[in-house]
């Protein structure tokens, strides 16, 4: 290829490192033995790690002895650019690697091996659970049947099902060992997929990668050792050199080149069709930042099959962009309840702060710079649950059943100036500058409790440390209230069973997340 190495199925393959691989026979579904593949189990030492300066050196004794040298087959033009590293420049996609590449390669192997410890029997019973899931609207992609439709799935639907899904329906799929050793490549991929990624996160990954690939072989056999199964080592090489996984993943990209290709029908006037396209796609984004991220989950969703791309506003770290969306669904006084956990908000423990307006406007949805929240009710009635929160400043999990407009100002209750009434008429518009205006959200605060813990001795961490279950034996859930600003991340909600919840908390950072 380009960089003037061997594929992957050559020896010395690997573009990192100097692993030589290793030819096994293929076993066959019905065990036949076929051609030879190229597996590449863990070594101790590891495998001396490739530079610049020596491909350089091995290119050119190579080209002086007709032969291949450690794989490298030649002087790749890339050499020619200044500053360029052949080696660390060739960043892995964890889009290819990883998603469409192992984590495919594991599904697809446990729907597709009767007869074994590790056989998925009925996948369709894991339908029946996640087709209930209603995951927020980051997770753009709904779920779609694995019993139909998993050969079509896409690279976001697999990044769904992996971070998301699997650690909450395999552990009831999997025999208790296969289930833990998939443990660790999702808890190594979710510290690698965070927001914000520490040297200990880094660390603790790598470990968890080592031992997932030492163990492939004992659990699966050889034979699955993959270059992608290989390969994830190094993609925490690049981690350390480029950032997380997310900043250079290819989905952006190949996003971009699907939108390309619907850009022009037919074979005459290429060019021209696609930059006429393109152009009138730019406008249409111009017109989504305005309009698009306020309005219902399903015109959004049409929107998207229109190739239409949806922008926020843009934002700064400095700015809060709030605005609730649609129309006051509700105008009238606060529950005691409501007043309640306001007064404690607002008065900051103060027993003796009170409101002196009643009056409220309700609304079912507010953005907040870029992000979209909605009450109980509202997703009960779509496929995309937007309510369920926890806090930057509060421990535990927290269901937003209102999202409301208060009047501070107001001291109507006291004979004061009744600065809400004009409000109160259904045609008056709230504007979030106005200073009389302040939204808060109201929610019921439920218990979580802690799935029972799985602690791997080499990494030293729980492996379920990210995953909690809802504890059924409350009932009656304590009202509380809180400023938009403080919501810290969306969760998701799966119903595993009848007696359990899973509440798996969304740290992960998307390729549109601003």
């Amino acid at each position: 290829m380009i960089s003037k190495l061997k594929q992957f199925n050559g020896e010395y393959g690997c573009g990192y490192c100097k692993h030589p691989g290793k030819p096994i026979p293929k076993i066959k579904k019905d065990g036949t033995l076929g051609r030879d593949i190229r597996v590449f189990p863990l070594e101790f030492p590891l495998p001396e790690k490739r530079s610049h300066e020596t491909t350089l050196r091995e290119a050119i004794e190579a080209v002086n002895s007709s032969c291949s040298v450690y794989g490298v087959k030649g002087p790749s033009i890339l050499h020619l650019l200044p500053g360029f590293n052949l080696i660390s420049g060739m960043i892995p996609d964890y889009m290819h690697c990883v998603l469409i590449g192992v984590v495919h390669q594991f599904v697809n192997l446990w729907i597709e091996s009767p007869n074994t410890a590790y056989y998925w029997k009925n996948p369709s019973k894991t339908d029946d659970i996640l087709n209930k899931v209603k995951p927020p609207s980051d997770i753009r992609r709904i779920f779609r049947s694995l019993s139909q439709f998993f050969p079509l799935w896409k690279a976001s639907e697999f990044r769904n099902f992996f971070l998301f899904y699997s650690p909450a329906v395999l552990k009831s799929v999997l025999p208790r060992e296969y289930y833990n050793h998939w443990l660790l490549l999702v808890n190594a991929f979710r510290l690698l997929l965070k927001k914000s990624v520490t040297p200990t996160d880094v660390h603790t990954a790598r470990l968890l990668i080592y031992k997932f690939v030492s163990q492939t072989a004992h659990l699966y056999g050889e034979q699955q050792l993959s270059y992608n199964v290989h390969i994830l080592s190094h993609v925490v090489d690049s981690v350390e050199d480029w950032g997380a996984p997310w900043a250079s993943s290819a989905f952006i990209y190949e996003d971009a080149g699907g939108k390309l290709k619907n850009m022009f029908h037919g074979t005459r006037f290429v060019a021209r069709q696609m930059f006429s396209n393109f152009f009138r796609s730019r406008k249409l984004a111009d017109f989504s930042v305005h309009f698009i991220p306020f309005v219902e989950d399903d015109v959004k969703d049409f929107y998207e099959s229109l190739d239409g791309p949806i922008n926020a506003a843009p934002t700064t770290s400095n700015v809060i962009n709030m605005r609730p969306l649609g129309k006051c669904c509700n105008k009238n006084n606060l529950m005691v309840s409501e007043l309640l956990a306001i007064e404690r908000l607002v008065g900051q423990g103060d027993e003796q702060y009170e409101l002196h307006c009643k009056t409220a406007c309700r609304y079912d949805r507010l953005w907040v710079n870029g992000k979209v929240y909605c009450t109980k009710e509202y997703y009960s009635k779509t496929k995309r649950d937007n309510s369920l929160v926890t806090l930057k400043n509060k421990i535990g999990l927290f269901r937003v059943s209102q999202i409301i407009v208060y009047f501070p100002n107001c001291s109507c209750l006291m004979g004061g100036p009744p600065i809400c009434k004009p409000y109160t008429d259904p045609s008056s518009k709230i504007l979030m500058s106005d200073p009389h205006v302040k939204i808060v959200m109201i929610a019921d605060e439920f218990k979580t409790l802690p799935v029972s813990s799985i602690h791997d001795n080499f990494s030293e961490i729980n492996l379920t440390q990210f995953m909690r279950k809802l504890d059924m034996s409350i009932t009656n859930a304590p009202v509380v209230a809180f400023w938009p600003t403080s919501v810290f991340n969306k969760c998701i909600l799966i119903p595993v069973n009848d007696d359990e919840q899973i509440i798996i908390e969304n740290k992960i950072r998307f390729k549109l997340d601003k």
